[in-house]
């Protein structure tokens, strides 16, 4: 108990030290759940506050500019385009021209086809490429919280 409690006192010491605080939770879900939902949700917050530093007039801008270059340079138009259908957000917070994103779930269906072991590693190296990206794109400290992660489902898991 506490441990959703706990999290949460760890934002305000992320933003004093020029970091950044995003919070993903996974929901109780027999059958059905979405795939990789906390972890968009979470993603979904993190893109919010670096949507918002390109409209900031308090010199944030060059930050935001910092992340499109960090992403740009960490990021392959592949992996975008694997990380794209589960992550949308992203393709506003990059440099990249054109992304081409498959339609809805064309991932997710790839990753449980025939070649379905090689697509999960491609999305895992997406996700990791995206994070280096983003921890190198910070003076500070990233704080990534999925909570209720025992209602995760078994994609977000892997």
């Amino acid at each position: 108990t506490g441990k959703s409690r706990l999290a949460l006192e760890l934002k305000p010491r992320a933003c004093q030290w020029q970091g950044m605080f995003c919070l993903g939770r996974f929901e109780f879900q027999q059958v059905g759940a979405e795939p990789y939902g906390g972890i968009k949700q979470a993603f979904g917050d993190l893109f919010t506050q670096v949507l918002d530093m390109a409209t900031a007039t308090d010199g944030q801008e060059a930050c935001f500019r910092d992340f499109q270059q960090s992403l740009s340079s960490h990021l392959s138009n592949d992996q975008l385009r694997i990380l794209t259908p589960i992550l949308p957000e992203l393709v506003q917070c990059c440099e990249h021209g054109s992304v081409e994103v498959p339609p809805d779930n064309e991932e997710e269906a790839m990753v449980h086809s025939q070649e379905g072991h090689k697509a999960v590693e491609r999305l895992n190296a997406a996700f990791k490429d995206l994070m280096n990206a983003l921890t190198s794109s910070l003076e500070g400290p990233l704080v990534f919280v999925c909570d209720d992660i025992q209602w995760a489902d078994e994609s977000s898991v892997n």
